[in-house]
C-alpha cells in the first residue's frame, strides 16, 4: 500500500464499521491472503457492486471515466491476470494496492473481487510508528 502504509506500519482496524454500512469507494480495508489465510492483505477499494472497472493504456477506467487515482503516484505497468473490462459482482469488491505495480490485488485471479463478509475491518488510522501516528487517509 505503499506510499499510503510503508512496511512494517501497524493500524488500527474498525471492525465494526461494515456491520452499519456498506464499504465505500475509497475505503482502506484488510482480508485474509486467500493464498495464505493466516496472514492479510490491506488495499483500497476501487469498484463496488456493479461497477465496471476497465484497464487500457496504463489507467484504470470506473464505469467509463478515469480513475482518479491520487494515491498512486506511478505508471502503471502490470495488470494481473484478469481479463478487463470486470464487472464487480453483488456483494464483492474490486481493490487495488496503491503501489500498483507491485501490488497482489483484484487484477490477479488468485484474489480477484473481494466477499464484503470475508473483509476483516476498515484500517481507520495508523498507530506505528509513533511519528506516524494518525489518521489513514481512504
Amino acid at each position: 500500500m505503499m506510499p499510503t502504509l510503508q512496511n512494517g506500519d501497524m493500524v488500527f482496524l474498525n471492525r465494526f464499521s461494515y456491520l452499519f454500512i456498506e464499504p465505500q469507494v475509497g475505503d482502506i480495508v484488510a482480508f485474509p491472503n486467500p493464498s495464505n489465510p493466516s496472514q492479510n492483505f490491506i488495499k483500497r477499494i476501487i469498484g463496488s457492486p456493479g461497477d465496471i472497472v476497465d484497464f487500457r493504456a496504463g489507467m484504470f477506467y470506473l464505469n467509463g471515466e478515469p480513475l482518479n487515482d491520487a494515491f498512486s503516484h506511478e505508471t502503471v505497468i502490470s495488470f494481473g491476470s484478469v481479463q478487463f473490462p470486470v464487472t464487480v459482482e453483488e456483494g464483492r469488491f474490486f481493490v487495488l494496492g496503491d503501489n500498483r505495480n507491485g501490488s497482489m490485488d483484484s487484477r490477479h485471479s488468485s484474489v480477484g473481487n473481494v466477499y464484503s463478509s470475508s473483509m476483516i475491518g476498515r484500517v481507520a488510522f495508523r498507530i506505528w510508528p509513533l511519528t506516524s501516528f494518525g489518521r489513514v487517509d481512504g
